[in-house]
């Protein structure tokens, strides 16, 4: 189905407004973006991690959310044993959201379980892009019995093409330029009963 007048027309004002706002960076009012807690359980043999991104939506990206572009939060879990500095296990996720201007609607895609949830409004696209719930991030059996382990999280935006705009847009320059960083309590293995 072809986009009709109305939302092409509204594509464009909303491209006009956040080209004309995000021209200069310095006047971009971040936001401190941050994890809550992340909480530890179990699936079989897998160690799975529960957070979510607060603080981490400004009004303006909320206008971009709606210009049709897709939009990807980049997730990176490290698993540490407490006495190494360099990580025993890395991996990468990411959750993305699209806007249709013929819908109306958002739809988000969870790259850790390979769901889409379509037919969403703007606070649930929110909701479903900000919570990481039950990400299998290692094996139980990836850990030795007397270990001392702890996860840090990291999440970061990249940048995306805006019509109007000769650069890419970097949209970091709303969390303030800061990755959001979090780190488990340490754990033992003993902590998950088998």
């Amino acid at each position: 189905m072809e986009p009709n007048f109305f939302s092409v027309l509204s594509k464009k004002i909303v491209t006009t407004v956040i080209t004309i706002g995000s021209m200069f960076y310095s006047t971009i009012d971040g936001v401190n973006a941050e994890f809550d807690p992340i909480e530890l359980s179990t699936k079989g043999m897998s160690v799975l991690i529960k957070t979510r991104l607060d603080n981490c939506f400004t009004e303006e990206l909320d206008e971009i959310f709606q210009s049709g572009e897709e939009i990807i939060i980049h997730f990176y879990a490290a698993i540490f044993k407490e006495s190494n500095k360099n990580p025993i296990l890395e991996k990468s996720f990411y959750h993305s959201l699209r806007y249709s201007l013929v819908d109306e609607s958002f739809e988000v895609y969870r790259s850790e379980d390979r769901e889409i949830i379509p037919s969403l409004n703007i606070l649930n696209a929110k909701n479903a892009l900000a919570v990481i719930n039950g990400y299998p991030v290692l094996s139980i059996n990836e850990l030795s019995s007397s270990g001392l382990y702890r996860i840090r999280l990291k999440a970061w935006m990249g940048k995306i093409h805006l019509q109007g705009m000769d650069e890419p847009l970097n949209l970091m320059y709303y969390w303030n330029s800061i990755k959001p960083s979090q780190q488990s309590k340490s754990f033992r293995r003993d902590i998950f009963k088998q």
